[in-house]
């Protein structure tokens, strides 16, 4: 997937001091980077394009959204917690 990235020069994120791409860690514990909340109703196909943009712009990103990571909606909160 890297050296297809390359060949097709897809643009991502860069930090404008280094111009390197920002180094993604997570602390102990944690899970994802991000968390996608949204209006079950109306916005879940555009969280499901933010996730998609910000896994083409910074590679190595974890996001979460419900519909690809949730496996009980008991533990939302530790979802939550684990962002």
């Amino acid at each position: 997937f890297v050296a297809l990235r390359r060949f097709a020069r897809i643009p991502t994120i860069r930090l404008a001091s280094t111009r390197q791409a920002p180094e993604l860690t997570l602390a102990t514990g944690m899970t994802y980077h991000c968390f996608n909340s949204h209006i079950w109703s109306t916005g879940q196909d555009a969280v499901a394009a933010i996730k998609k943009e910000l896994l083409l712009l910074l590679p190595g990103i974890n996001v979460f959204l419900d519909v690809d990571n949730l496996d009980d909606i008991g533990a939302l909160e530790e979802y939550i917690r684990r962002s």
